[in-house]
């Protein structure tokens, strides 16, 4: 990329710099006679340190914020007597006068929870006043962590939202996704009830950075950059900031946003406190009037989903303050949750109108998690403090799915609501065809992260220094010794004429009714014993590893001018490794060496898993008579010549799932703070440049090596022109073929990337702010892990294609503007409003081109090739204009005291994303929702706490689908609009004891997801209909 193609991105900053500077015409004035002034803010009858706290002093533009420990410090200050003044929302404001020594460190601190922390000299306020408390205070006790959220973001210099921890409430199994649903502008993925990728105002997941105080974390998803939340946990989390526009501090790669888990300190609590909650969890798909019945099933397919429905779990977190030196913080979390999901999936031919295959899927699921954090702080001495912290992450999936499937065959007629099968040939067969697959998986996933860093203040620096790095594995387990099951057992019954009916209960959650003949008699296709097996197979990961190395320095410093300038550079470096290995073996069942049926019948070799089959019932009455991977398994082991490998097929899935890469970011950075007009204008600006090292390698198909070639290396043909092959034997030829991490690539970008953000206070409960960033989109990994797939050159013309990654392939970019204004606690309501547009270039999309040349060198290829098409992915050169609207309302009831006393407790809150793409490139951008809705309410007294929340997402559109005999031009894929809502109450006995209970997906709402063409009915639309459940948490739980 070339910065000079957009001067307007590199001047911006110094400009706004420049005018910031100009406005002060003492540039050179000093403070001839001052000192400092340090202290703690302090919430005395709640124990805690308060951060974030505005410390002022009253005449002149000195302003601090009080940090994680809650001290503050002041330099620079006018020798003498000066009022110094410390305020935060949700605990008013305290004043003091402090007699300041030339040369010398005045010590004041202020406790905002006393009754007396209005200050005196308030006009109309009598001293003995109880605190009024903010809106968003729960209890004069306790600081609310909501309050404290509004105050982190109004204090921001750029577009960010905050979130605590306790805003929405109780959410279940520790994942931060959960918590960011209701954000405006974020749109979290579900797969279908675990929170994965987040996406911010539109842009992909990959566009999204994940990261834990500052710091990124290393990802289990074998092909993502993305913000992927199974890797991190809510243990000793204090608060999620969301950034909208970077400051140049930040990563380039941030062009959705950036997403921040904040972890609390040890020195945020005065004395030792311990937090607990002890919990059951369960999903399930039957209607809320069933609960009862729910909480006390048990079973499931096999040991590893057996046992109760309702599983326990537990969170402790203990926060210890040893001295005023030296903090600890440990965090220990465990829980397990069964699941049930159906997913219905029909498939219809949007040309005649036919329903050709119906599918319906039983899946169980149980989920294991432990999680465990410690962090240490340390100040030794004035002006330097230390922290280090270790987490640690597992989840431990196992996974069991029935498929159910009919296929009805050519010649099938049918409508709306039904699809018969074509009449039986002469000879009785039809030709429809069930099949039963059962698929078993146990997936390990692991997280560990650790981070060391120093920060200090003194003589006018301060200095930030981390270091961190983090592992993650998966690993899936199949076909092995502790993993005692096939992946997936495949069985079918052919020669059927199928006919179905109730095709419009299938978005209800029902399966249509489907009924069978063979050669004119009924047969029970929900029997499996009737079936024939076919083959199985091993999916494995054996190892798939990601670490990830980070350092980041930074210095800052006043320039000493009579206007407040900081200057601030840093340093940023990180390096990614990846190392992925994927394999799948498959066999085919031949007990007798025949490829006939009956020798394969299921029922021959008991294979039936009986006791599950006894009990899973679907909601069209249906119950299946499931093949059990775990039986078919010990059939391999008592008899392994039942079953032969597929030794080519598993060469190439191991060439193929073998994978590394390497990447390195170097970043520098200047930035530029400057306050301005009474503090009021807080104007930040700057450049990052940053630089990425590629280099990976990847499997390499090459089908020329597989023919006989000459000295020169030309084909050597046969009589008829056809090109000889080396052998006839499949497993050395593939051999020939696919050569393990031979595709090799090595890449390198770099840039700059400047940013202005500007925020003006017009009150103390008014902000508005602008900005401009210059951002970057990176290729996820799947498009930069170098893979080569050349076809046949003994096929035709039109099909010779070579398919590869592309080397060349560089990030796309865009620039964004931001327009917002936010208005807090007037009346009780926090409102903001931000406007926003993002000018994207160089996204990515696929192209066919001609082979040429020069593109063959740059393979490594030969001119053999010319007479192929290369298929990869390019930068495109069109162009999209994302025009978008966020805007957010929180109410509280309590200022409207002509209410009844009860509704004080009253709150309630409405969010909303709006978005609208224009540009040449629109057809090629997909996956954002065009319009976010989220609201809800809540109930808070003394004891009693309701929650209720809901989000509706707008129909997500995908990519448009390749047309076909069934598929009509301009059809596409999209999830549908879907509405999920949460709960949770709360009954507080004591500090120290309360319970509460939480559902996610109270309505069981289902994943829709549709297929949409221009003249096809709407009945016609749904794809994959996912019934996850609703999720529900009862426990207990309390502070001591």
């Amino acid at each position: 990329m070339n910065p000079t193609k957009h001067p307007f991105r590199t001047l911006l900053p110094l400009v706004a710099l420049a005018l910031a500077l100009l406005l002060n015409p003492h540039l050179t004035a000093q403070v001839t006679a001052a000192g400092t002034i340090v202290g703690r803010v302090i919430h005395a009858a709640a124990g805690n340190n308060l951060k974030q706290v505005r410390v002022v002093v009253d005449g002149t533009a000195l302003e601090t914020f009080t940090d994680e420990a809650g001290e503050f410090r002041l330099a620079g200050v006018p020798a003498g007597e000066v009022t110094v003044r410390a305020s935060v929302a949700g605990l008013g404001q305290q004043s003091a006068r402090v007699r300041v020594a030339a040369g010398q460190t005045a010590r004041q601190d202020f406790d905002l929870g006393a009754r007396e922390a209005l200050a005196p000299s308030t006009a109309g306020v009598p001293r003995d006043q109880a605190i009024v408390l903010d809106t968003f205070t729960v209890a004069e006790r306790e600081l609310s962590a909501q309050s404290a959220a509004l105050q982190e973001q109004r204090i921001a210099p750029n577009i960010k939202n905050v979130v605590a921890f306790e805003e929405f409430g109780d959410l279940g199994d520790g994942n931060p996704g959960e918590f960011l649903k209701f954000v405006p502008g974020i749109q979290v993925s579900m797969s279908p009830a675990i929170p994965g990728e987040a996406t911010i105002r539109g842009m992909p997941g990959s566009g999204t950075i994940l990261t834990v105080d500052g710091v990124e974390l290393s990802t289990d998803s074998p092909s993502t950059r993305g913000a992927v939340f199974s890797a991190s946990n809510v243990a000793n989390m204090d608060r999620i900031e969301v950034t909208k526009v970077p400051t140049p501090d930040m990563p380039a790669n941030a062009v959705g946003g950036m997403i921040n888990v904040v972890g609390k300190s040890g020195f945020a609590r005065r004395d030792p406190q311990l937090n607990y909650s002890l919990f059951g969890l369960l999903t399930t798909i039957e209607p809320i009037t069933s609960l009862g019945r729910e909480l006390f099933k048990v079973g499931g397919a096999d040991k590893g989903t057996d046992g109760p429905h309702f599983r326990p779990g537990y969170d402790l977190t203990y926060t210890r303050p040893i001295s005023s030196k030296l903090a600890l913080t440990f965090s220990l979390g465990q829980n397990a949750r069964w699941e049930d999901k159906d997913n219905l999936v029909p498939t219809w031919n949007r040309v005649t109108l036919v329903q050709t295959q119906s599918a319906i899927a039983a899946q169980i699921a149980v989920r294991d998690r432990d999680v465990a954090s410690v962090r240490a702080d340390w100040r030794p001495l004035p002006g330097h403090s230390f922290f280090a912290n270790f987490q640690y992450t597992t989840d431990v999936v196992h996974t069991r799915i029935g498929t159910f499937t009919q296929a009805y065959g050519a010649g099938a007629t049918g409508g709306e609501n039904f699809t018969q099968g074509a009449p039986a040939n002469a000879a009785g067969v039809g030709a429809g065809t069930t099949t039963l697959a059962n698929t078993y998986r146990e997936q390990i996933k692991s997280t560990r992260h650790g981070a060391l860093g120093h920060r200090g203040d003194f003589n006018g620096w301060k200095t930030e220094a981390t270091v961190a790095h983090s592992h993650s594995r998966r690993e899936t387990l199949s076909a092995q010794p502790g993993a005692d099951f096939f992946g997936t057992v495949s069985a079918n019954l052919t020669g059927l004429v199928l006919r179905a009916d109730n095709f419009g209960q299938q978005r209800l959650g029902t399966p249509p009714v489907v009924r069978a003949t063979r050669a004119g008699q009924p047969i029970d296709i929900t029997d499996g014993q009737l079936y024939t097996l076919n083959s199985v197979t091993s999916p494995q990961e054996p190892i798939m590893k990601s670490d990830l190395t980070t350092l980041k320095l930074n210095a800052s410093r006043p320039l000493g001018l009579s206007l407040p300038v900081l200057l601030k550079a840093g340093f940023d470096y990180s390096k990614a490794e990846r190392d992925i290995r994927v394999e799948t073996r498959s066999w085919s069942f031949r007990p007798t060496f025949a490829a006939t049926a009956p020798e394969r019948l299921v029922g021959n070799y008991d294979l039936i898993n009986w006791s599950y089959s006894g009990v899973r019932t679907f909601r069209n009455g249906d119950r299946v008579k499931w093949i059990d991977p775990r039986k078919v398994y010990a059939l391999y082991e008592a008899n392994p010549s039942y079953f032969v490998l597929n030794e080519a097929s598993y060469h190439t899935s191991r060439v193929n799932g073998s994978q590394e890469l390497k990447e390195t970011i170097s970043a520098g950075y200047l930035r530029a703070d400057a306050k301005l007009f009474d503090n009021r204008l807080w104007l930040v600006a700057g450049a990052r440049y940053e630089r990425t090292d590629d280099e990976g390698a990847g499997g390499l198909n090459d089908i020329r090596a597989t023919y006989q070639q000459d000295a020169q290396g030309n084909l050597i043909r046969d009589a008829a022109g056809r090109p000889i092959r080396v052998t006839t034997d499949t497993l050395a030829l593939a051999k020939l073929q696919y050569k393990e991490r031979a595709a090799f690539a090595k890449k390198h970008y770099a840039d700059v990337y400047p940013s202005v953000n500007a925020s003006y206070s017009f009150s103390e409960n008014f902000v508005a702010r602008a900005a401009y960033a210059a951002t970057i989109g990176r290729p996820d990994l799947n498009f930069i892990i170098p893979s080569r797939s050349i076809t046949d050159p003994g096929a035709v013309e039109a099909n010779r294609t070579i398919t590869t990654t592309n080397a060349g392939l560089e990030p796309w970019t865009a620039d964004n503007f931001d327009l917002s204004f936010e208005s807090y606690s007037v009346k009780g309501a926090t409102i903001a409003v931000s406007l926003f547009r993002k000018d994207i270039t160089g996204f990515f999309t696929s192209r066919r081109s001609d082979a040429t040349p020069a593109l063959l060198a740059e393979m490594g290829l030969s001119d053999d090739y010319l007479d192929y098409d290369v298929i990869t992915t390019e930068n495109s050169n069109n162009s999209v204009r994302t025009n978008g609207l966020e805007w957010s309302w929180r109410q509280s009831l309590k200022p409207f005291t002509a209410l009844p006393k009860w509704t004080r407790g009253v709150q309630f809150w409405l969010n909303g994303t709006h978005l609208r793409l224009t540009g040449s490139g629109v057809d090629e951008f997909s996956g954002y929702s065009p319009r976010v809705l989220n609201w809800g309410a809540s109930f808070a007294s003394s004891r009693f706490l309701v929650r209720y929340n809901v989000s509706r997402i707008a129909r997500q559109r995908a990519a448009l689908t390749n047309v076909s005999a069934s598929v009509p031009p301009g059809t596409y894929d999209a999830q549908d609009t879907r509405m999920v809502q949460d709960a949770n109450i709360e009954y507080r006995f004591h500090k120290r004891f309360a319970l509460y209970a939480s559902v996610r997906n109270l309505a069981n709402e289902p994943r829709p997801l549709v297929t949409i063409s221009a003249n096809a009915p709407a009945y016609t639309r749904p794809r994959t209909y996912t019934y996850y459940g609703a999720l529900w948490t009862m426990g207990v739980k309390g502070t001591f």
